[in-house]
């Protein structure tokens, strides 16, 4: 028998591996701030005892949490109906004791010295990390973050606002039948992240937020998303690569030479109503080997301006290359209100100049090739596609096969 004292409860649990239910040391599911602490301690404590086979089960009910670290080895098992709901206090996810910042955003994104704050729900270092359940929910309760996305992210302190989910350095991380909702920035990000697999996975934020996006792998290996729906209003998709901190001054100093590749990256059965799938527009560590397959990226109604979109950067020798797309359905490829209101849509765009000056005299630059497109149909789009590169650059080895994009302003332009 093993005694396991959490703040005031204390239980007497046998050994199992059906896990904690985290309501028998005194978690309180009625939204209350109050308890906000006490919940996150019961859950951390959860997950890291052998008694609960590192297991802490959410059961019906609104449970404020702060934000919690995820240990190796742990399950998170959300029940029919169990939300964790994050604190609306900025000061609630600075960097407190070990748990570092998030990565920046990459050289484009971002300025010296600004960061993002660590997530609501997060892994650093960590190996076997699974979250799952029947469809629970954990909301990052975003409004707080929103006030001024009509201008861009809301910031504090020079400081980007938190994700939803982040796995930092992990190996081995499943996911499946979880609702991920109201990120107050971005919404699962896995960077540097190995053996990743997901299904049954929903990311949800209103369109109007502008700023958040959903599934957002960064110089990983071996990436799969199954059976998932995104409606969020940017990227519901984007693919990245880049440097990794510099392991002497830490965030938000990165060092080049650890430019890290994204590899071995499925998508499949997703559902897309969002801005777009992206590859970019951090890629500075080569994207290779992605496959998007059997899926739908918009709806009847114009929720997407692009459908699959390569954002990469004049002067960065990096590429991007063997891209697959296949049996794809395409909804009404339009402009839209929250977000893209006066542009021309396009069904695909690639593009090797993304927000950046002119080429400099003999710098190697990026390259896209061996992009290929089959059994790719769209209900309508102003135009079917861009190219979009520079005389010192090529895209090369972009192969259709049954592509059928209904044009209503044009073709392609290049």
């Amino acid at each position: 028998v093993v005694v396991v004292a959490v703040v005031a409860a204390v239980a007497v649990l046998l050994p199992t591996s059906s896990g904690c239910d985290i309501t028998t040391f005194g978690a309180k599911g009625d939204n209350s701030t109050t308890h906000a602490a006490t919940n996150t301690k019961i859950i951390t404590n959860c997950l890291s005892n052998p008694a609960c086979g590192f297991k802490a089960v959410v059961p019906a009910g609104l449970f404020k949490i702060l934000p919690i670290i995820l240990p190796s080895h742990s399950q998170l098992f959300l029940e029919e109906n169990a939300v964790l709901i994050g604190s609306e206090q900025w000061t609630d996810y600075d960097s407190v004791g070990t748990v570092p910042f998030l990565p920046p955003l990459g050289s484009s994104g971002t300025q010296p010295g600004r960061q993002q704050f660590r997530p609501l729900v997060g892994a650093y270092n960590a190996v076997n990390i699974t979250i799952t359940g029947r469809n629970g929910t954990i909301d990052g309760n975003g409004y707080w973050a929103w006030k001024n996305y009509s201008n861009g992210p809301q910031l504090y302190n020079n400081t980007w606002p938190p994700h939803l989910f982040t796995c930092y350095h992990c190996n081995e991380t499943l996911f499946t039948n979880v609702t991920f909702r109201n990120p107050p920035y971005w919404g699962v990000q896995h960077f540097y992240a190995w053996n990743t697999f997901m299904s049954d996975i929903t990311i949800l934020a209103p369109r109007w937020t502008k700023e958040i996006a959903g599934f957002m792998p960064f110089s990983v290996v071996n990436y799969t998303v199954l059976d998932s729906y995104v409606h969020v209003g940017d990227d519901a998709v984007a693919i990245m690569s880049g440097p990794d901190f510099d392991p002497k001054l830490g965030p938000p100093h990165v060092n080049w030479d650890t430019n890290a590749p994204t590899r071995d990256v499925l998508f499949r059965r997703l559902y897309v109503r969002g801005r777009s799938v992206a590859i970019g527009s951090e890629d500075f560590g080569n994207v290779t080997d992605v496959t998007f397959e059997d899926s739908t990226i918009g709806d009847d109604f114009g929720s997407c301006p692009w459908a699959f979109k390569i954002k990469m950067h004049t002067n960065v020798p990096s590429h991007i290359s063997n891209i697959l797309l296949r049996n794809i359905t395409l909804g009404k490829i339009s402009n839209n209100s929250w977000q893209d209101p006066t542009i021309t849509a396009a069904a695909f765009l690639f593009g090797l100049s993304y927000g950046d000056g002119p080429p400099l005299p003999n710098h190697p630059q990026p390259r896209i090739y061996n992009i290929t497109l089959q059994n790719v149909h769209a209900f309508s789009s102003d135009i079917a596609g861009a190219f979009i590169g520079n005389n010192e650059s090529n895209i090369t080895g972009i192969h259709f096969d049954n592509v059928y994009i209904p044009t209503t302003k044009g073709s392609w332009i290049t």
